[in-house]
């Protein structure tokens, strides 16, 4: 499920968050199920405090899911107080199909911009913003573009509580729509 932790109530914290809970491509990748949920498969070895109760957290964090046919979405998250460039090497991600071999080229799809970055040699540098992420499906050269591979969820606020569960549905009758 696509969990969210914010005051609907506050117009403010909504415009902030608005432009993430309401993209298709990272809804359609969150409901893809492609035999996992998805997991860290790299992390920093330094540690942050994002506040007095949570302390030690890496500094930055590298997440993968599996998204079928050798394509992966990857989650890079910053949590330090300072931008970072963050190297994702091609090679470490789980079950990436153009992945393995220093000079393996894979493309690269920015979820969050709705762009293909093109292809890219052994591994993608993003700079990251403090507390920031980077969104990426990455795959071989033959297939890029987010909508050649994943079904697109639902238009925002369509109830389909009778449609199928499946690769890109939403289940239950929930919708999500902003009111301004």
């Amino acid at each position: 499920p696509l969990i969210l932790s914010h005051d609907l109530n506050n117009q403010s914290a909504m415009d902030f968050v608005w432009p993430v809970i309401s993209n298709r491509e990272a809804i359609a990748i969150n409901q893809l199920w492609a035999g996992e949920a998805g997991n860290v498969f790299a992390q920093s070895n330094t540690t942050v405090d994002l506040a007095r109760w949570t302390r030690g957290v890496p500094s930055w964090q590298f997440f993968s899911k599996a998204q079928g046919r050798g394509r992966v979405a990857v989650l890079l998250v910053n949590h330090a107080n300072t931008s970072q460039e963050l190297a994702l090497d091609f090679g470490a991600v789980p079950g990436l199909a153009c992945g393995g071999s220093g000079t393996a080229t894979c493309s690269v799809r920015d979820v969050w911009g709705h762009k293909d970055l093109g292809s890219f040699k052994a591994e993608y540098k993003a700079q990251v913003t403090s507390h920031g992420s980077a969104f990426l499906i990455v795959s071989s050269p033959t297939g890029t573009g987010l909508a050649k591979h994943v079904t697109p969820a639902p238009e925002l606020g369509e109830q389909n509580a009778a449609a199928s569960t499946g690769p890109g549905r939403f289940s239950g009758g929930a919708s999500l729509a902003k009111h301004d």
